[in-house]
C-alpha cells in the first residue's frame, strides 16, 4: 500500500508540474504552441503501457524510474488540458488589461492565468493518481517495475501467478486491494469534479 501511494502521489505531481508548465507556455505563446503540441501528440500516440515499458527499458528498474516513466506517460493529457483553458483565458479582458499595463508575461501567467486553471487540473490529478497506481502494478506484474525486493501489489501479483493453481488466494487479496484503491480514487475524482463544476452546483 505504501509503495502504491508513493507512486500515485509522485506520478500525479510530476505530471501536473510538468504538464502545467508546458500547457501554460503552449497556450500563451503561439509561436511555440505547434511544436510543443506535436511533441505531446507524439507521446500520446503510443499506448501508455508501451511507452512506459520503453522508458523503463532505457532507464532501468527502480522505483524512481517507474515514477519518471509514468509521469511522462500521463503528462501530455495535463498539458493539453491546461493549454485549452489558457487559450480561452488569454482572450479575456482581465488578461488583455494586464498586458496593456505592461506587466511581464511571467507575472500574468502566475498571477492572472494560473489561479484560474486549478479546478480542472486538480480533478485530472486525482484520475492520474489512480492510473499511476494501476500503471505501477502493471509494470511490476510484467517484471519491469520496482525491484522484487520492494513489496508492491504488482510484485505480489507477479510472484503469485506461478502458484495460481495451488494457492489462488495469493492473487485474490492484492488484486482486490488494488481494485478497491483505484475505484476509490476514481470516486474521489468524480466527487471533486462535481464539487468544482459550477453548472452542477446550480442544478442542485
Amino acid at each position: 500500500t505504501r509503495v502504491s501511494l508513493i507512486v500515485g502521489v509522485s506520478v500525479s505531481l510530476v505530471a501536473v508540474v510538468v504538464g502545467v508548465a508546458v500547457g501554460l507556455i503552449a497556450g500563451y505563446y503561439r509561436r511555440v504552441d505547434s511544436a510543443l503540441m506535436r511533441l505531446m501528440d507524439a507521446l500520446m500516440a503510443f499506448p501508455g503501457i508501451v511507452l512506459a515499458i520503453g522508458i523503463m527499458a532505457m532507464l532501468g528498474q527502480s522505483l524512481l524510474n517507474v515514477i519518471i516513466a509514468l509521469g511522462v506517460v500521463y503528462m501530455p493529457r495535463v498539458a493539453r488540458l491546461v493549454r485549452s483553458v489558457v487559450l480561452g483565458l488569454r482572450e479575456r479582458q482581465f488578461v488583455e488589461a494586464a498586458q496593456a499595463t505592461g506587466l511581464a508575461d511571467i507575472h500574468i501567467l502566475l498571477r492572472h492565468i494560473l489561479p484560474n486553471i486549478w479546478s480542472p487540473v486538480i480533478v485530472q490529478a486525482t484520475f492520474i493518481f489512480a492510473e499511476g497506481v494501476l500503471g505501477e502494478a502493471g509494470l511490476s506484474f510484467l517484471g519491469i517495475g520496482p525491484p522484487p525486493t520492494i513489496p508492491s501489489w504488482g510484485n505480489m501479483l507477479g510472484e503469485a501467478r506461478q502458484f495460481i493453481r495451488e494457492a489462488p488466494l495469493l492473487m485474490v487479496f492484492p488484486g482486490a486491494a488494488l481494485t478497491l484503491m483505484v475505484l476509490s480514487l476514481n470516486l474521489v475524482g468524480d466527487g471533486i469534479r462535481d464539487l468544482l463544476d459550477p453548472r452542477l452546483r446550480r442544478r442542485q
